[in-house]
């Protein structure tokens, strides 16, 4: 079973999305750039799922630092925010990530959006 890393500083994104996409994937949480690293460090992780605003630590600062670095430059960083399409494509392009995904709670399409990015491979 293919293996998402969800990061975002929302407990209802945290709870909701993993029960969404539970029945295809198996889902981690991360709500900082520590939780982030501890997570590759142990999981196979094949696709994370960046939150662009988080608290902390930016979510697109935490892109940049995890293509930058060797042991997580090859695992595809899809930015999943509420931003507004074209802001989100204009991050992308300056990251380095891999897509955006629009945050929905629609179960369908945010499983078809999710699903497209691993057809990619």
């Amino acid at each position: 079973m293919k293996q998402i890393l969800l990061v975002d500083d929302s407990e209802d994104v945290l709870f909701l999305v993993p029960a969404i996409l539970e029945e295809m994937y198996e889902v981690h949480t991360a709500t900082n750039f520590s939780d982030v690293n501890r997570c590759i460090s142990s999981q196979e992780i094949d696709l994370i799922l960046m939150d662009v605003n988080m608290p902390t630590l930016q979510g697109d600062k935490m892109t940049e630092m995890l293509k930058m670095c060797k042991q997580s430059q090859e695992i595809p960083v899809v930015l999943f925010s509420a931003m507004d399409a074209d802001d989100l494509e204009e991050k992308v392009e300056q990251v380095g990530a891999d897509g955006y995904i629009c945050k929905t709670l629609d179960d369908e399409l945010l499983q078809v959006r999710v699903k497209r990015f691993f057809e990619k491979e």
